[in-house]
């Protein structure tokens, strides 16, 4: 139920925070129109405030402006722990300004038409601004540009991970973000130069005053009284933040502790309702999010090892989820409220990136597979580059890696690593083990194609032609991303994977191009001639593995594709 709760609260903050920033893109267009004239810009106003002083318009903009502030402060006396990051405490601190910096604002214009029947036209904020209150239009303008970027912030975090940001829509951003309030400063300037000098007009003033339509100024205090009693409102309730924290931590005491033993880290008992994240925080225990535990990024993601009744994930966390392809057992921390104890692997390093979370695959965090595993390697290549310059040498290795590379790729496989003058390739892994033999062996004739290519390239720079080893073996292995900092991919590590190097190296010894394990001709179902069989003998193994040796791809046969 909380994560449902959690879930609501988030899509009913972005929503109110959209339609607040629609009435700011809007109310800063208007500005903009000044640039025009005063009058331009007067005239578009009465049809702002017809759309947003509508009963309709009311509802939804002060709706949602009550929703908004409400959610934050409910946030902060909920969230588990208050050590945000530096991004974070400065998008808090903006939004909590707003309302200081923008009550005197509010209050003078729509209080005052509301209340008083003020006519709160351009002209009347103009004037205010430029002629009776020069530093209320310095107020205005500060808040201006905060409360855009507060506003521009918030839509930046929440689109970033979306399937359609790309680098064109990060581009438009940048543009228009600055753009905006540049011109609204720039067309409320103008307006007000061209109002200022009529201040001083005694007839123009007098016209103006009439215009208000009030047969006095005592609103003006009242305006004031109530802008005071605002003060102190926001002042009460920030200030209870801190005390209700206090309270329902004290009460969290009380409640039934669950257990969360963290794979590579400590174990930690913490009162039951906080999300995993959160506990994390609260314990100081490294743990990534990079959207700050709004399920969007899913750097967060956990793996459960040993649980017992836990709540199923709720539709978001599946959205998200079932997004990046995460496979079972697997959970968003900031979603994930343990009811009971619970063991977990953090799936990403403390500080993951976004990017991190795209990349990461299924098999990641490590999974057992029945995978088809290619060695090859050059024969004879310390020989052919013992008279050739580094250049030449780091060129030739590199054309190498490229054709031999493209010939996998092709072929559905999946570059584990290179190793100097040979490489490593995985296939099968996202499919079955009968599908990635036959990949296998056909990227194993692709490179055979890619190498007389190649020959032929580099004729006149060889000594001789290039020649090739290259093992295939089939059988289960142990996926996951391994290394470390950047330097982490998926790679493969088991038996299966020394047996396939094993292979590789018996192409020497059988004077052949290509040695293939049995299990790999069962898998892919084909047949070879009992000519080419061969058994050979593998480190630490009493039993001989059976392969055939092969001189050429052209004695093979699949039966079924």
């Amino acid at each position: 139920m909380k994560a449902l709760l959690q879930a609501v609260s988030i899509q009913l903050r972005i929503g109110s925070g959209l339609v607040l920033l629609l009435f700011v893109f809007l109310h800063l267009s208007n500005h903009s129109l000044g640039l025009v004239s005063a009058q331009v810009m007067e005239n578009a106003g009465h049809l702002f405030r017809l759309i947003w002083r509508s009963w309709p318009g009311t509802v939804l903009l002060y709706g949602a402006l009550i929703l908004h502030f409400t959610i934050a402060i409910h946030h902060l006396v909920t969230k588990q722990s208050l050590r945000l990051s530096g991004r974070e405490w400065s998008q808090t601190v903006l939004g909590l300004s707003i309302p200081i910096i923008m009550v005197v604002h509010v209050f003078g214009t729509r209080l005052a038409n509301t209340v008083h029947g003020v006519d709160d036209s351009y002209i009347y904020i103009l004037v205010a601004t430029f002629a009776q209150s020069p530093m209320s239009g310095l107020r205005n303008a500060l808040g201006l540009v905060v409360v855009w970027v507060h506003g521009c912030w918030g839509l930046f975090e929440w689109s970033r991970y979306k399937s359609w940001f790309n680098n064109k829509v990060a581009i438009a951003y940048a543009a228009l973000f600055p753009l905006v309030p540049i011109l609204a400063l720039l067309g409320y300037l103008s307006a007000g130069r061209e109002i200022a000098p009529k201040t001083l007009d005694g007839e123009w003033m007098e016209q103006y005053y009439a215009s208000l339509g009030v047969e006095s100024f005592e609103w003006i205090g009242e305006i004031g009284r109530a802008i005071d009693l605002f003060y102190w409102a926001f002042l009460i309730v920030l200030l209870s933040v801190p005390i209700v924290r206090f309270v329902r931590i004290l009460a969290q005491r009380r409640l039934d502790l669950v257990e969360i033993d963290y794979l590579d880290g400590p174990t930690i008992k913490h009162p039951q309702g906080d999300n995993l994240l959160d506990i994390s925080i609260k314990h100081e225990v490294p743990h990534a999010s990079v959207c700050g535990g709004k399920g969007r990024c899913s750097t967060c993601r956990i793996r459960l090892l040993q649980h017992s009744g836990q709540n199923p994930p709720g539709e978001r966390e599946k959205r998200v989820l079932e997004g990046v392809d995460a496979g079972t057992g697997v959970r968003l921390a900031c979603q994930f409220v343990p009811t009971g104890s619970v063991q977990i692997a953090r799936l990403f390093p403390a500080e993951a990136r976004s990017e991190d979370a795209q990349n990461h695959t299924a098999h990641s965090s490590g999974v057992e597979k029945t995978v088809a595993i290619l060695f090859a390697d050059i024969r004879d290549f310390t020989q052919q580059s013992e008279q050739k310059l580094p250049f030449d040498v780091v060129y030739l290795v590199n054309q190498f890696a490229e054709s031999m590379g493209e010939a996998i790729t092709r072929s559905g496989g999946r570059i584990d690593k290179f190793l100097g003058d040979g490489l490593m390739a995985l296939f099968g892994i996202d499919t079955s083990p009968q599908i990635g033999c036959r990949q296998a062996l056909k990227a194993a004739n692709e490179m055979l194609v890619e190498l007389e290519a190649l020959n032929t390239k580099l004729a006149s720079s060889l000594d001789r032609p290039l020649k090739m080893g290259i093992g295939i073996h089939a059988g289960p292995v142990v996926l996951g991303d391994m290394g470390y900092g950047k330097v982490r991919s998926l790679s493969a590590i088991g038996d299966a994977v020394n047996t396939a190097s094993r292979l590789e190296s018996a192409t020497k010894e059988t004077g052949s191009v290509l040695c293939i394990s049995k299990d790999v001709l069962n898998f892919a179902d084909v047949e070879l001639p009992e000519a080419a069989a061969r058994s050979i003998s593998i480190r630490g193994k009493q039993k001989e593995l059976s392969i055939f040796a092969l001189s050429s791809m052209n004695d093979i046969a699949i039966h079924r594709t």
